[in-house]
């Protein structure tokens, strides 16, 4: 009864705050409008409505996540060269009333899964660097000043943050459905317009930043396709369309954009695992005959590839080399803090050349910014998720659920690869920076959505 009651109460008060909250907002925009008149203030009470509808339903924050990474290219200034996207924001506020909801109107209980606490961990090894790597390593060294700094944090903090937000508002399966079918509609489009060489269509504004990076490709086609293999609720017409979207996009990925290996290669490594863990017999025979087009059918479309990025293959490594051999020994167990490796690499030139640069890939990153460390929390983190995911491929049963943990599994193998390709799944804020959480923030959505899963099948919803 007394637990009833406080419930109650909690309810109430957290209504009247809200309702407070609105009025006060609407007042503010009120005087500011009378004062400065903007086009802004017109669309500012449906963002208000908007905003009050995702208080209460906060799953549909994360579609709103979703759509306006992939087509809204505006961003929030701040004063220096980079921008706060749609994404950030929404990421940011989202997580704040997932704040307010565990700690202070305890609506929802924090989920405590196994694969939170590396992130954790991994949060306090940069926490810890960033402090480490205030004075510089080296006595030649400058160190990246204070905002870029915290910015490369910022960037960890928000995909943690994503990664929660998906484990504790997909409370449902109908939400996880809404969620994946949209973002499938969504890069169903993007895909015909490139496709089809036009222009994005009215409904599409336009291509942000960031957005249409790899691992938009790689879920795209790791989710259409295991759901068109594993889903035996869908219809045949249904499951036909997500077989041409796969195919459609590893077509786009290779006929339009073979030189940019990342656009194809992992979203290709997606439909092998897909295969492979539906019947591993069958994984082996197409996971072949790949193999042998590459090798014996067509070997020049490989090396063509190769000889056209030569030069990038050749820069790459030797910025690895240096870093590896020149930066890294200066602090390999807390790194160089964040953001630092790009104002030390000038000490060492490569190619003869003493220039700023980056390591273009996610786990040189790791290890310079934050060390052993923080690479063992990576590591702990990705055996963890996908220790999850085997698990919960075996015992799911519902078809959409069981679908879309195979996806997920694809998509994680697929990331890994992009990852050390050099497309980011944890973006380096002076190489695409905060723009590149439109599409790496796909990667947090979806994985987090596996411990929401791993909730429903524990109330035996799935």
């Amino acid at each position: 009864m007394l637990d009833r009651f406080l419930s109650l109460r909690s309810t109430l008060q957290w209504e009247t705050w809200q309702r407070w909250v609105i009025v006060a907002a609407l007042l503010a925009m009120a005087v500011y409008a009378g004062r400065r008149p903007s086009w802004m203030l017109v669309i500012a009470p449906f963002v208000m409505v908007a905003g009050a509808l995702v208080v209460r339903r906060p799953w549909l924050g994360l579609l709103a996540v979703v759509v306006a990474g992939l087509s809204i290219p505006w961003g929030m200034g701040t004063g220096t060269q980079t921008e706060l996207s749609l994404t950030v924001l929404l990421i940011a506020a989202l997580s704040g009333l997932l704040f307010l909801d565990i700690f202070s109107v305890r609506r929802r209980t924090f989920i405590g899964a196994r694969p939170i606490w590396p992130l954790f961990a991994l949060i306090g090894a940069a926490l810890v660097s960033l402090v480490a790597g205030l004075q510089p390593w080296h006595m030649f060294a400058l160190t990246a000043p204070l905002p870029s700094q915290m910015g490369s944090v910022a960037i960890y903090v928000l995909s943690v943050a994503a990664f929660l937000l998906a484990a504790h508002y997909l409370t449902r399966l109908s939400q996880l459905r809404w969620l994946v079918w949209l973002f499938l509609a969504a890069g169903a489009l993007y895909i015909a317009s490139r496709a089809l060489s036009v222009s994005p269509p009215p409904i599409w504004p336009g291509n942000p930043n960031g957005a249409t990076g790899s691992l938009l490709w790689i879920w795209l086609v790791a989710l259409a396709f295991s759901q068109a293999v594993f889903n035996d609720s869908l219809r045949r017409p249904w499951r036909g369309a997500l077989l041409a979207l796969s195919a459609a996009t590893l077509g786009v990925g290779w006929i339009l954009g073979r030189d940019w290996v990342s656009g194809w290669l992992p979203p290709l490594i997606a439909v092998l695992i897909v295969l492979w863990l539906k019947d591993w017999r069958v994984g082996l025979t197409v996971s072949a005959l790949v193999a042998v087009y590459f090798l014996w059918v067509d070997p020049h479309s490989s090396l063509s590839v190769v000889s056209e990025e030569s030069y990038s293959i050749l820069s790459r490594d030797a910025a690895r080399e240096a870093l590896l051999t020149q930066a890294f020994p200066l602090s390999p167990i807390l790194g160089l803090g964040p953001a630092n490796y790009w104002w030390y690499s000038p000490l060492f030139p490569i190619l003869g050349y003493a220039v700023k640069f980056n390591s273009h890939n996610n786990y040189i990153d790791i290890l310079l910014q934050f060390g052993l460390l923080g690479m063992a929390c990576f590591a702990w983190f990705s055996a963890e998720i996908g220790w999850l995911g085997w698990r919960l491929h075996r015992t799911v049963a519902d078809p959409f659920a069981r679908a879309f943990v195979n996806g997920a599994l694809a998509g994680l193998g697929a990331t890994l690869l992009a990852a050390w390709l050099g497309d980011w799944l944890l973006p380096f804020v002076y190489n695409i920076g905060m723009g590149g959480l439109r599409s790496s923030v796909l990667a947090w959505l979806f994985l987090g959505a596996l411990i929401a899963i791993e909730q429903m099948q524990r109330r035996g919803e799935v």
